[in-house]
């Protein structure tokens, strides 16, 4: 069940075909029913999602977008901008994604010289 949580639902299970956007894009664009479906659903949650927070936060003045999909997805920013268009004026941004920083960052925040455990790529450095 896991398995199936963590590697077959969302986009590739939306989808039918993958979980990488530009591969359900490229997909959508021949008509793939499938992939229409998962770029409807994924984009229909987000903006849900932006809306609750925008009328929680009542208003917003920029949008940061970032990691794989935020950071390099150019037609996603411009449907956002658009379906966001109520917002009125707001700022969007792209904050590329550094979580190997953030790791040896939070390591060298965390460690002390009477510390001797060590900090690794695959290591829980976040708390």
């Amino acid at each position: 069940m896991a398995d199936i949580l963590q590697k077959e639902s969302g986009l590739k299970g939306l989808s039918g075909l993958s979980g990488d956007i530009r591969e359900i894009r490229a997909a959508a664009e021949n008509g793939h029913n499938g992939a229409i479906r998962a770029l409807g659903v994924f984009r229909h949650r987000l903006i849900q999602l932006l809306g609750s927070m925008a009328a929680s936060l009542r208003g917003v003045d920029v949008l940061a977008l970032t990691g794989g999909i935020g950071e390099h997805d150019l037609q996603l920013q411009e449907e956002l901008r658009q379906a966001l268009s109520w917002w009125g004026d707001f700022d969007v941004i792209v904050v590329p994604a550094d979580e190997e920083g953030m790791i040896a960052r939070l390591c060298r925040r965390h460690s002390t010289p009477n510390n001797s455990s060590e900090c690794t790529a695959g290591s829980a450095a976040i708390g």
